[in-house]
């Protein structure tokens, strides 16, 4: 039989402490967005603006 060990880390296996890492990186009207719906809509309007910079660092050759 093995024996279970302490493991400290096994927190990070956990989805919410991922969740909460991309939660606390969202810009701030998106996390103040006082309904569901606004929430949605300012969340892609903010993922749209990190894809679009993204894309245009890829072009001027600042990502590889």
């Amino acid at each position: 039989m093995r024996e279970c060990r302490f493991r400290p880390d096994i927190r990070k296996q956990f989805s919410t402490v991922s969740v909460v890492k991309h939660w606390n990186r969202l810009p701030r009207e998106v996390v103040d967005a006082p309904s569901l719906e606004a929430l949605k809509i300012r969340l892609d309007g903010a993922l749209n603006n990190l894809i679009l910079l993204k894309m245009s660092l890829l072009v001027a050759g600042g990502l590889d």
